[in-house]
């Protein structure tokens, strides 16, 4: 909601698709992002949807819902494609901004980034419905007496830490050499 898709290490490299492991993940993943369509402030996630849906046929429907003050109402085109096993949907809201549906914003010109008032608290949205209609099976679900689940990611602290070390090292390194030159240049002029 209101941000752009985020590509951690490997995941997407910028001159290739992304890689297999997430794009199996993300076909078995029912998603929905939600953003006006003029909001830039924290990234946007239609470029990236639109390259990984591609393929896929799109369906397109406009819906208009609830604004914050009464009467007030909102234009929404929402567009969904499934993927190919056909396990889940990628949806994207677009939301015609900016909004005018609250006074507040008339000093700023209108919202152009906090689409979450409208969508948390008014039915309309669908946001609870959506995530009742994705819920894992109760066999899925963690449970108060569950196990606690226990992650240990020393190795890998270990090993990000040696290579900060090691890019730290070759930077002190590169500045030093960059720095000899100018000593010697200083000695000669002494």
């Amino acid at each position: 909601m209101s941000g752009k898709c985020a590509w951690p290490g490997d995941s997407w490299p910028h001159c290739s698709q992304p890689n297999g492991l997430v794009i199996d993940r993300l076909q078995n993943l029912p998603f929905r992002a939600i953003q006006i369509d003029v909001d830039t402030r924290a990234g946007n996630p239609r470029g990236d949807i639109e390259w990984l849906m591609s393929k896929f046929e799109e369906r397109t429907r406009e819906i208009h819902l609830p604004g914050l003050e009464m009467g007030q109402v909102i234009d929404v085109c929402v567009r969904e494609w499934d993927w190919s096993n056909g396990s889940a949907t990628m949806e994207l809201w677009w939301v015609k901004g900016p909004l005018h549906d609250w006074a507040y914003w008339k000093k700023f010109g209108g919202d152009n980034h906090c689409i979450w008032y409208r969508v948390y608290p008014f039915d309309e949205w669908g946001l609870a419905d959506f995530f009742l209609r994705h819920s894992v099976p109760e066999r899925r679900q963690w449970q108060f007496d569950s196990a606690p689940m226990m992650l240990d990611t020393t190795e890998e602290k270990a090993r990000m830490e040696l290579q900060w070390k090691q890019e730290q090292e070759s930077k002190n390194q590169k500045k030093q050499e960059s720095s000899k030159p100018h000593a010697a240049r200083e000695q000669r002029w002494q």
